[in-house]
């Protein structure tokens, strides 16, 4: 089983290789291009995963796809591949994109409703946090219906959860313990 801390690992050793060769940008496009690209083709990353076709046959196919990119983002494929570790770029690049926010001064926050929310509650949020921490706020909205109602706000290591699922599992808890 591979863990979140080599992920973690491989993403350090990536950030810290950009920067001192001054292409933190260009880094930080290209891993997220290569991962989106191996996460909507089920056939490349099918092919990079079967253990019948040889190390150096993925590694040409690799330099054939991504050969423009910089050397720093070929190298880590490459690595990935030919430690049969290349399932694992979603998870280095979530890590890379972590620390490069935090670099950039970015604080990571995402906001979970059973319904879309609205313009005027995204910003209330954002105004919100940015009164809290300081730099720019990028707020992820996501869905999800099991929540039922409220919200479930989560930045930093904090979880602020005012969802309706949550106060309900919390009536079901007390109900319990009286009964």
């Amino acid at each position: 089983m591979y863990s979140k801390t080599a992920s973690k690992r491989y993403a350090k050793a990536l950030i810290e290789s950009a920067t001192e060769g001054n292409k933190l940008e260009e880094t930080y496009s290209e891993i997220n291009s290569v991962n989106n690209l191996l996460i909507n083709s089920r056939e490349l990353s099918d092919y990079l995963l079967n253990p019948t076709i040889s190390k150096d046959d993925k590694g040409n196919l690799i330099i054939k796809i991504i050969g423009d990119s910089h050397p720093n983002i070929i190298n880590l494929i490459h690595l990935l591949t030919i430690n049969n570790r290349i399932d694992q770029l979603e998870n280095i690049a979530e890590s890379f994109n972590a620390l490069y926010s935090k670099r950039q001064g970015i604080i990571e926050a995402s906001i979970t409703s059973a319904v879309p929310i609205s313009i005027d509650l995204e910003e209330e949020v954002v105004k919100y946090l940015a009164s809290i921490k300081k730099g720019k706020i990028n707020l992820k909205k996501k869905i999800d219906k099991k929540i039922i109602a409220g919200f479930v706000l989560d930045f930093d290591d904090i979880q602020f959860d005012a969802s309706a699922k949550k106060k309900l599992n919390k009536m079901q808890k007390q109900l319990t313990r009286n009964n």
